[in-house]
């Protein structure tokens, strides 16, 4: 039953991947299916007039027939070799072009758009991590494949089909012992390729695991430390060992599957040599024509070659499916909506959370509970806390990241999530502290939150300052590459790529500042300059809120907010703080502060 089931899904998937394709290029679609079946005719009816040929001639040697029926039979029997060619080669080698060029294009934009939709919750759910990667690998290729397989295995069936009726004529017991094989060699076929996909579909975190340690061994930053810490043979041991399990696992499945591989073999070479010993008596008896002697025993060649060959298609078709599968699960992802524009509100630049609570999705432990502070217009504030405090939540569910499950987020007097995403793109400017390196030109990584204005040089190159960046070169070629994409790209250092995403904040002109651990790689000289700047926005009237674990930093904030295992456990001036902790500087204040809490 299961089976049967895994087989009428193969044919539902394949129909999916003709109607994935009829969506984006309906017109090219018909075209090639129409080739497809003419060429299947063409390569069947020229058996049907090497028949009429043979007998032709034969009949003029034996009977003296006309000239003009071995004339015709000829030409037939060529149209009918040529058709195959002209469809099979040019014409359908331009479709398949254009085909390539048009559901590349098509496609792979709707994948785009869609991961810009998807909730960033499922970014980090096991359950999709599969079919996330696979939408990332070029599912175009794959589906416009599948479509492909699934239109040749439709010709190769209707090859089969004449060629059972050129059997018929030499009788119907070699039509039917035909159709008997074939019953059974498709089955093995299935049964080869459920196992083959099986053992890949159980493989798939083995296979992540390898992929991730490969990159470790190959990728230029962690590469460099492994070798420092003498952990390159640690690992290629690991990879090996992997490897080797991976493949002794696929190694067993195959030596199996071959064996029904050779059961397909065995039963093939016993159809042929029964049907062989057949028409050979059918002939001397003169039962059978020698123009039906030479179709049958040349069809008998063709339809094993196609079988095998259709038997082929249909494995590749089979682990094709698991790509369009995928395809049509993430494209029925749920997707966000974005609100309709609100009102512009001229607020004080006013961020307040109310009773915040949140869980992060398939885990029990509440990492913010009934979490409520304000930060005023204008206001430098600064989130404090140990790892795991949920300080850099607080951050995600600002940016709209994650949704709270209880309580609300206001900013400028309007809940959060009735904001468009275009107003929060402009309301925020965000540093994460696991920022992204954009291998683009200097310019665009700077403009990146405001592209509209990335030909303001001398704003581009004020916002470089401001974070820091004083190599003249940068400073004078906005448009230098970044990164080694391209040949005379550069690349920079960690706390320069830092400096870059600081510059993008300042250079995008937001109504508050976000910024999550930013100074976490940069020297203390730049740290200090980088504090200075901030200050200076914040007397431009900016809101900036910031996430640190450099206790000194703090002390430059107009407030602080101390958080402990989810819960704001004090709030207040940086003098203040040490006053209620009796304290002389800020660390010996959180640590008394966090000490106290725990008491209570």
């Amino acid at each position: 039953m299961k089976a049967e089931n895994k087989k009428f899904r193969t044919i539902h998937l394949s129909l999916e991947a003709i109607g994935i394709i009829f969506h984006y290029v309906p017109t090219l679609a018909i075209i090639k299916i129409v080739l497809a079946m003419i060429s299947g005719a063409g390569t069947s009816c020229s058996f049907w007039f090497m028949q009429r040929l043979v007998d032709a001639v034969s009949s003029k040697i034996l009977n003296g027939g006309t000239i003009e029926y071995i004339i015709s039979a000829g030409i037939g029997f060529l149209i009918a070799m040529l058709i195959p060619i002209i469809c099979s080669s040019y014409v359908d080698g331009m479709i398949q072009i254009e085909m390539e060029r048009k559901i590349g294009e098509k496609l792979s934009e709707d994948v785009i758009r869609k991961f810009m939709r998807i909730p960033y919750a499922d970014f980090e759910s096991m359950e999709f991590q599969d079919t996330l990667i696979q939408m990332s690998r070029n599912p175009d290729r794959m589906i416009l494949k599948l479509f492909q397989n699934t239109i040749m295995a439709m010709r190769y069936f209707m090859i089969l089909a004449g060629l059972t009726g050129i059997f018929l004529k030499a009788g119907v017991g070699i039509a039917v012992s035909f159709s008997v094989l074939f019953a059974p060699l498709i089955w093995l076929n299935f049964k080869t390729a459920d196992m083959m996909n099986k053992i890949y579909n159980e493989q798939t975190i083995e296979q992540r695991k390898r992929d991730y340690l490969e990159q470790l061994l190959t990728e230029k930053d962690s590469l460099l430390e492994l070798k420092i810490f003498g952990a390159v043979r640690f690992l290629e041991k690991k990879r090996k060992a992997l490897v080797k399990e991976v493949l002794n696992r696929r190694i067993r499945v195959k030596v199996k599957a071959h064996n029904y591989y050779l059961i397909g073999n065995f039963l093939t070479f016993v159809w042929l040599f029964s049907i062989l010993v057949f028409l050979c008596m059918s002939a001397l008896e003169g039962s059978i024509t020698l123009g039906v002697f030479a179709a049958v025993l040349t069809a008998m060649g063709e339809a094993l070659d196609d079988s095998e060959a259709l038997y082929m298609t249909l494995q590749k078709m089979r682990w094709g499916t698991n790509v369009v599968s995928h395809f049509l699960r993430f494209m029925r992802l749920e997707e966000e909506h974005d609100p309709p524009k609100s009102k512009e509100v001229k607020g004080d630049n006013c961020i307040r959370f109310e009773n915040v609570s949140f869980t992060y999705p398939g885990s029990e432990h509440c990492i913010l509970k009934n979490v409520s502070f304000e930060i005023k217009g204008g206001e430098h504030i600064a989130l404090v806390g140990v790892n795991g405090a949920g300080k850099s939540t607080i951050i995600k569910l600002l940016c709209r990241l994650y949704r709270p499950q209880s309580g609300r987020i206001v900013v400028n007097g309007i809940d959060l999530q009735e904001f468009s995403q275009e107003q929060l793109q402009k309301l925020f400017s965000v540093v994460f502290q696991d920022y992204n390196r954009f291998y683009l030109t200097l310019r665009e990584n700077v403009a990146a939150g405001a592209l509209e204005r990335k030909e303001d040089d001398e704003n581009v190159r004020k916002a470089l300052r401001m974070a820091g960046i004083e190599n003249e070169k940068l400073l004078m070629e906005l448009d230098l590459p970044l990164g080694k994409l391209e040949e005379q790209g550069i690349e920079l250092s960690g706390g320069q790529w830092q400096r870059i995403t600081i510059a993008r904040a300042y250079f995008t002109d937001s109504e508050f500042v976000i910024l999550d651990e930013p100074t976490s790689g940069v020297d203390v000289i730049t740290r200090r300059d980088f504090w200075n700047h901030i200050t200076s926005l914040a007397k431009k009237g900016v809101t900036i809120l910031v996430t640190t674990h450099f206790m000194d930093e703090a002390e430059y904030c107009d407030r602080i907010s101390l958080f402990y295992k989810g819960e704001t456990i004090a709030v207040g001036t940086p003098q203040e703080l040490k006053d209620k902790a009796g304290a002389d500087d800020m660390e010996n204040t959180f640590i008394n502060l966090i000490k106290e809490s725990e008491k209570s």
